[in-house]
């Protein structure tokens, strides 16, 4: 029997910070940071699948962690709350089109349902980047089994604003 690595799903609206997450769980050396895998690769699933195998640690970061053929059973979830007027305007000035607020809106009411009924655990967009949060978070889906890299977080976490 091959033993199954532990799954971190972190997800949000787009421009939440998925990038930033993947960053942040790869200083763990067992534990590979993924992003948007979904968006990249048509076999995304069972790609996540293979790398349990092979990694002690999995964390999928992606804006569509909180859609129903996404989620993971087994995966220990985070949902970063961001504001729909925000995302839509990053997306707008990143990708050069217009983003549909109420798509955005109607998005971020879903996730917010999926979180509450599922007990997620839910980060604001605006704390995310603070190193006490970034520990929460870090705890929350390692359950202390592997030390919290206060330092270089808070490199990378200045490196970000």
């Amino acid at each position: 029997m091959v033993l199954k690595g532990k799954l971190f799903q972190i997800c949000g609206l787009p421009r939440f910070g998925s990038a930033f997450m993947s960053v942040l769980f790869s200083l763990e050396a067992d534990c590979l940071g993924i992003h948007e895998q979904g968006a990249t690769d048509p076999n995304w699933r069972q790609s996540i699948e293979e790398f349990r195998t092979r990694y002690k640690y999995v964390a999928d970061c992606s804006t569509y962690g909180y859609l129903p053929k996404a989620v993971f059973d087994d995966s220990t979830k985070v949902y970063v709350k961001k504001d729909p007027k925000s995302s839509a305007k990053e997306c707008t000035e990143r990708f050069g089109y217009e983003i549909h607020l109420e798509s955005t809106q109607s998005l971020r009411e879903y996730a917010d349902a999926w979180a509450s009924v599922n007990g997620v655990m839910t980060i604001e967009e605006n704390e995310l980047f603070k190193v006490d949060t970034l520990r929460r978070v870090w705890i929350h889906c390692f359950q202390n089994e592997r030390a919290f890299p206060e330092e270089k977080a808070a490199q990378i976490g200045r490196a970000h604003v």
